[in-house]
């Protein structure tokens, strides 16, 4: 997990300074499964302690000003002590306190919140998603809407942009030469019953489409 910084305290810091936040694809949710926003990434230098760090940030839309992430964690070998609200880093153990000094205190909340999973998947798919949720468990749900909205732009919105799409783009290299362009003719003699055959087997078939065949003025 990447360490976090909030848009709000990001912007409290930058003040009115140029910002220097780059693009990333990497995606945040909540636990609910809810996403989150996701404003860029910076590199800036943050004190813990008595260690310097040079830290990588992923600035999103959260409420705390701060999430430490296990990058972190792990680059400094830290350990969090839960029961005493410790961070032992380096060897120095650091105490948890909020922003006023005081000491943190955790507990644990069990809430029964219902959640509208269709709410997350893009109106156009609803109806997808209803058919195709059919012959999946209710513990599978949340990972079908987040599937259908993480790759909705691969769906038809409607009768407008059906056939066209703007994914792919290839060019065929010619080189330096011209198109080449032929005049209609005739099939040669020689070539004409093979085709014949091949007109008459199509017709035996149930699902071919039958073909009228018509003599050109002046062919016999």
């Amino acid at each position: 997990m990447s360490t976090i910084m909030s848009q709000t305290f990001y912007n409290r810091i930058r003040k009115d300074e140029e910002t220097d936040l780059q693009c990333t694809n990497i995606k945040l949710q909540q636990a609910d499964g809810a996403p989150v926003r996701v404003f860029g990434t910076t590199t800036m230098n943050m004190q813990i302690g008595q260690a310097y760090l040079s830290t990588k940030f992923l600035v999103a839309n959260i409420q705390n000003d701060g999430i430490l992430g296990m990058d972190v964690l792990l680059a400094t070998k830290s350990t969090i002590d839960c029961d005493k609200c410790e961070l032992i880093m380096d060897g120095n153990v650091i105490q948890c306190t909020n922003s006023d000094g005081g000491t943190l205190l955790t507990r644990q909340i069990d809430v029964n919140v219902d959640i509208d999973v269709a709410t997350q998947v893009p109106e156009f798919l609803h109806d997808l998603y209803e058919k195709s949720k059919v012959n999946n468990d209710s513990s599978d749900y949340l990972k079908l809407a987040k599937l259908l909205s993480d790759y909705q732009d691969v769906f038809s919105r409607g009768d407008h942009d059906i056939g066209k799409t703007d994914k792919v783009r290839h060019s065929i290299h010619t080189t330096c030469l011209a198109p080449i362009r032929q005049r209609p003719r005739r099939s040669p003699i020689g070539q004409r019953e093979e085709m014949e055959k091949q007109i008459y087997d199509l017709r035996c078939y149930f699902f071919a489409v039958h073909v009228r065949l018509v003599l050109l003025h002046g062919q016999s």
